[in-house]
């Protein structure tokens, strides 16, 4: 599978910041050679994680050709399987067409068909197929998609992609819109160093944010990778900042509410192994960095200093709301636990079978139906039950079947912004709960805090205004931790360093190690203003990973760590 690695070394090391290349120095790699930052036996930028799951096997041989075989016979069903690769949106406002040499030998069922596809801001998507794509300017995203489908081998060689009616011939793709001398010399003079990401240092140069921050009773901190150590140190530095010098009362965190909920128990009680709990968190969270955040919320209990609480905001698995309020029911309400029984045992039953299990619409309409019943009948008998069982156990009662109700409406709609949604539902909640003026931090990826592109920082500020302030976190080179679904743990890889026409690239000229940048101003030079370059890693590695938006519009203020690296685990 490595024939093409000892002719592309010297490619890939001019891809990484050496020789007389394109700004950005990406790779088209149309013809397989630059083998992958995150896995070398694989082509640079196709994604091919996905074949894996329906059985299809990928292999680049001799002759620059992606050969993709899936087992199986005249009865073995048909599966849409997908290797793509992503060119951001280097090519929008031009019409592309994409063409390739596709081989099947004799007796083979597969099905393979090469096209394009186009992501619009709100996650819309165009397809062609053969046929010419007008990118629009606004473009997210444009993924190159190798479609397979049915058994038996077939190889994808020779990929062709035309510009504007031209062939393009660059081995790298085009770069964007460099900072221009004012963008340099504006984020020069406003950058504010900080001076370390050590959480136990002292707090005193945070102070730089307090312009930022304000009155601001949410203060959302995020991070590019979801891997990235530093990024983790910084915000749980400005976490404690925000607690022992503002004092906010709530973490609101980016996971299920009952291992925070664990977690909370053992920060009041000291009950419990804190590593076993955090073990328990998403896989990106159980790691080190993870911990001290945990025993840092655990000293400020013992030593009286705070008195912070933990909640879990997220709402994706509904395994432990839906037991969690079974037993409820069971010790307070009979007419509840029937209609829990009645309506969800199927939902339960397929949870039980697999996460995110996918069935037939009709049956995800019935699992919302009955979600929405139960929160409704539980709404419904709150101040009775309040009597019989007090106000702590049916509150948190109701925030289950918020939960239950939820999982099954993101279930049933299959995309991560019915997500971004009821996170910022489950904020709201959690905000309209506490006490007024409870200062709420929240800990999330960048993703999910931002002020547009319909996430969760967005319905935020919808509801609160100027009540949310939103830092996005950043890093220019280094490496970070993302999972493998391979080898079912996360490990590290290299991060591609932030190219010169990203906020990365532009931060790292300022040449401080960790910097925050107020966005806010009214001098803002237009470069900033305008769609730019940032990365924008989650669960999954990537070999570029950095997408386009106007992050003036995204983020109140940024966060910069210069080099970082990787989250280590437990």
């Amino acid at each position: 599978m490595r024939p093409y690695l000892i002719a592309t070394v010297a490619l890939l090391s001019s891809c990484l910041g050496g020789g007389n290349v394109a700004p950005h120095g990406v790779p088209l790699n149309l013809d397989y050679a630059v083998p992958s930052l995150v896995d070398p036996n694989r082509p640079w930028g196709f994604w091919l994680a996905s074949l894996g799951p329906a059985g299809v096997a990928a292999e680049v041989t001799a002759g620059a050709r992606l050969c993709l075989d899936r087992a199986g016979g005249d009865d073995t069903p048909t599966i849409a399987a997908e290797a793509t690769y992503d060119l951001g949106d280097a090519f929008a406002g031009h019409t592309l067409r994409i063409a390739a040499d596709i081989e099947r030998p004799p007796g083979s069922r597969a099905e393979v068909r090469v096209g394009l596809r186009a992501l619009a801001p709100d996650w819309t998507t165009t397809e062609r197929w053969g046929e010419e794509l007008a990118v629009e300017p606004t473009v997210a995203n444009v993924q190159i998609v190798i479609r397979y489908e049915g058994s038996g081998p077939a190889c994808v060689s020779a990929l062709r992609l035309t510009v504007d009616g031209a062939p393009f011939r660059e081995a790298l793709l085009p770069s964007r819109e460099t900072p221009d001398a004012a963008a340099v010399d504006w984020a020069d003079r406003h950058a504010v160093p900080l001076a370390t990401t050590d959480p136990t240092a002292p707090l005193d140069d945070l102070a730089a944010l307090a312009p930022v921050v304000a009155d601001a009773r949410i203060v959302m901190v995020g991070e590019s990778t979801h891997g990235s150590s530093e990024l983790f140190a910084l915000r749980h530095r400005i976490i404690r900042w925000l607690v022992e010098e503002r004092g906010f009362a709530v973490v609101a965190f980016e996971d299920h509410a009952a291992p925070c909920r664990a977690i909370q128990d053992y920060v009041e009680t000291g009950n419990g192994d804190p590593v076993t709990l955090v073990d328990n968190l998403f896989g990106v969270w159980a790691r080190q960095e993870t911990l001290a955040f945990v025993r840092w919320l655990r000293a400020t209990w013992v030593t009286g200093r705070a008195r912070p609480t933990l909640v879990g905001i997220d709402l994706q698995d509904p395994r432990a709301p839906l037991r969690e309020l079974a037993a409820f029911a069971t010790r307070h309400d009979a007419e509840l636990l029937a209609a829990i029984e009645a309506g969800l045992a199927a939902m339960r039953a397929a949870w039980a079978a697999g996460a995110y299990p996918r069935r037939e619409a009709a049956e995800h309409e019935r699992w919302c139906a009955a979600a929405r019943r139960v929160e409704a009948l539980l709404e419904q008998r709150t101040a009775t039950l309040t009597v019989a069982a007090g106000a702590e156990t049916v509150h948190r009662a109701r925030y289950n079947a918020r939960l239950v109700r939820q999982s099954a409406d993101v279930s049933r709609a299959g995309d991560m912004r019915t997500r971004d949604r009821f996170l910022a539902d489950n904020l709201l909640w959690l905000r309209q709960q506490s006490p007024p003026g409870t200062g709420i931090a929240v800990w999330a990826h960048n993703t999910h805090i931002r002020f547009d592109e319909d996430a969760a920082g967005q319905f935020v500020r919808a509801a609160v205004g100027d009540d949310v302030v939103s830092l996005g976190a950043f890093t220019h080179s280094g490496q970070y931790a993302a999972w493998d679904s391979t080898a079912r743990r996360m490990r590290d890889y290299a991060l591609f360093p932030g190219p010169p026409d990203s906020i990365e690239g532009l931060l790292h000229t300022v040449g401080e190690p960790v910097l925050a940048l107020d966005l806010r101003a009214a001098d803002l030079p237009g470069w900033l203003r305008r769609p730019q370059l940032h990365c924008n890693l989650g669960l999954f590695a990537a070999d570029f990973g950095y997408y386009a938006a106007p992050l003036a519009k995204s983020f109140s203020a940024l966060l910069f760590v210069d080099r970082t690296t990787a989250t280590r685990g437990l």
